[in-house]
């Protein structure tokens, strides 16, 4: 971080939103993709479920 207050204010300000923007596209994307893992997980656990009970059924 002390290299950054070295540089021009304008800079400074420049890197820390580039930065921001980045951590931010990154949450988004990790958010996403979370989202995408859930929502498919638990419509296969639910499948699985449903499948694994009428297995048990017939046992």
């Amino acid at each position: 971080m002390y290299g950054y207050y070295r540089l021009p204010k304008q800079r400074y300000d420049f890197v820390v939103l580039k930065e921001t923007l980045y951590q931010i596209m990154y949450l988004l994307l990790f958010l996403l993709s979370q989202s995408v893992i859930k929502r498919k997980t638990v419509l296969e656990l639910l499948a699985y479920e449903e499948s694994g009970k009428e297995c048990i059924y017939e046992y």
